[in-house]
């Protein structure tokens, strides 16, 4: 029994600091350059959809979830959404959206404005829009 403690206290010992002397094993290389490009790369994407169908609400509330999502660039999404809107104002996909990014912005009575009009729009937003059945 002496033995099999003094072993397994040896085995600690020697294989336990092991893993912390490893240059960063589990962490996936990352920096900002990276960040950035990939940012950059998305908004080129979401430009491109929106330049080719111009006339597609849909194009535009997926350019203004990007804004919203990925920067918080809460401006830039509503302006998408009231041009996604201009478009169709059935959408209930913008409405919707736009809610999202009006409650970001902390303009909570805006945004269950358009909450209420999503409801109306799409039956499958009739229920936990806002939080409320």
């Amino acid at each position: 029994m002496k033995h099999f403690l003094v072993f397994s206290l040896l085995i600690c010992f020697l294989l336990f600091p092991a893993g912390c002397l490893a240059p960063y094993p589990a962490i996936p290389e990352t920096n900002a350059t990276k960040t950035i490009d990939d940012l950059t790369t998305r908004q080129s994407y979401y430009d491109n959809l929106v330049q080719s169908d111009p006339t597609n609400s849909t194009t535009w509330v997926l350019r203004g979830n990007y804004y919203n999502d990925f920067n918080n660039q809460y401006e830039k999404a509503l302006i998408n959404y009231d041009r996604a809107l201009e478009l169709d104002p059935t959408n209930g996909y913008a409405w919707y959206s736009k809610g999202v990014a009006l409650k970001n912005n902390h303009m909570d009575n805006e945004s269950e404005v358009c909450f209420e009009n999503a409801k109306k729009m799409v039956w499958s937003f009739r229920y936990n829009v806002s939080g409320k059945s």
